[in-house]
């Protein structure tokens, strides 16, 4: 059994998460040694339950590979952790899916992407807004990454392929199930240029716990998300919190106060989420000039994390600019509690890369 084989065949077992098959390879020392171990070592050194234990050695992996191969296509492909072509920008991330189904052009060089997500539940003005983000996106060139759902992900993906642009839907079920139905005709025009992409075996229903799982993919694969419309507990804003872990910026469209989906939007605005009314505020931080506009963000960009900065500094780094900004505000925006960043901002004081103002602000 190859590597590659294993990570397949693992990546079949309901009972293990992507997690799971994370550990257990780097436990065991590949995905192959896995197999070969035995149902007591599984449980001992790999921390499985008995039932999981028991379903990995029972699993009937030939057959289980034999069918997933046979449906395979000239336009779709199963792509590893193990090969080359597998998104670099995907691979940092610590929950980087272990197997990728992807049907149409691929997503080995996405270029620049902005993942754009929202309720399916949207209003005229939230699909809009979308589909006029996306288009604006895809005429300078960035790819847009969504979940081809009713409402907002929908929009973009036809916003984006309007302006003839690059879109990769990332599906919670697997790529033999047509869900939802009445984008079947959608899902085809995205794979003429773009990709749809699944993490799950081909025959895998949706079920609502796949949705949330697939959200930290179209995080993975974006530079940054933007959020459309969000209900309080909006599933975009899982997404939200995906991509602040994984170092993704965040943006927030703001919404109409007294819609129901206003909540979800206004709360990430609140909380230090970049508010944008155009695209262009987008393309300015990815440093893609526009008319009339500077690419400034690029600027900021390269200069996010300077050599010599620790992952937690770089986080909190990207949150200062040339203008002054209150700890307070810094400590909304990145997320942390404030004596870990008073501790942070004090090293980086230290290392003059930024400068302490009065009235606790601080700039670079």
């Amino acid at each position: 059994m190859t590597e590659r084989d294993a990570l397949i065949a693992l990546n079949g077992i309901e009972e293990l998460s992507n997690r799971r098959i994370l550990r257990l390879r780097e436990v065991f020392g590949s995905a192959a040694a896995v197999w070969r171990a035995s149902e007591a070592e599984l449980r001992s050194r790999g921390g499985l339950s008995s039932a999981a234990a028991i379903a990995l050695k029972a699993f009937s992996w030939e057959k289980f590979l034999e069918n997933e191969y046979n449906v395979i296509n000239n336009n779709t492909i199963i792509i590893t952790t193990c090969d080359d072509i597998y998104p670099e920008q995907l691979r940092e991330i610590s929950d980087a899916p272990v197997v990728l189904y992807v049907y149409g052009a691929g997503i080995a060089d996405l270029g620049p992407a902005i993942g754009i997500v929202g309720s399916r539940q949207a209003s005229v003005y939230g699909r809009n807004t979308a589909a006029k983000m996306a288009s604006r996106l895809a005429e300078h060139g960035v790819s847009v990454v969504s979940g081809l759902a009713r409402g907002i992900d929908t929009a973009a993906h036809e916003g984006c392929l309007r302006a003839a642009g690059r879109t990769v839907a990332v599906l919670g079920c697997g790529l033999g199930v047509n869900y939802p139905r009445e984008n079947a005709d959608l899902r085809d025009r995205i794979a003429e240029g773009g990709a749809v992409v699944s993490e799950f075996p081909w025959h895998t229903p949706p079920r609502p716990y796949h949705f949330p799982r697939r959200n930290r993919i179209v995080s993975g694969l974006s530079a940054g998300v933007i959020v459309v419309e969000a209900a309080a507990k909006s599933g975009a804003l899982i997404t939200a919190d995906f991509a602040l872990e994984q170092g993704r910026d965040v943006y927030a469209v703001p919404a109409m106060i007294d819609h129901p989906n206003a909540a979800g939007t206004h709360s990430l605005i609140r909380q230090g989420a970049q508010l944008i009314t155009s695209a262009d505020d987008v393309l300015d931080d990815l440093g893609v000039a526009t008319p009339g506009r500077d690419p400034r963000g690029q600027a900021r960009r390269n200069a996010a994390s300077p050599a010599g900065l620790t992952e937690a500094e770089g986080l909190l780094f990207k949150h200062i600019s040339d203008q002054p900004v209150h700890i307070d505000d810094l400590v909304r925006s990145a997320r942390i509690d404030l004596p870990a960043a008073t501790g942070l901002l004090l090293s980086m004081e230290i290392k003059n890369l930024i400068t302490q103002l009065p009235g606790k602000r601080f700039k670079r």
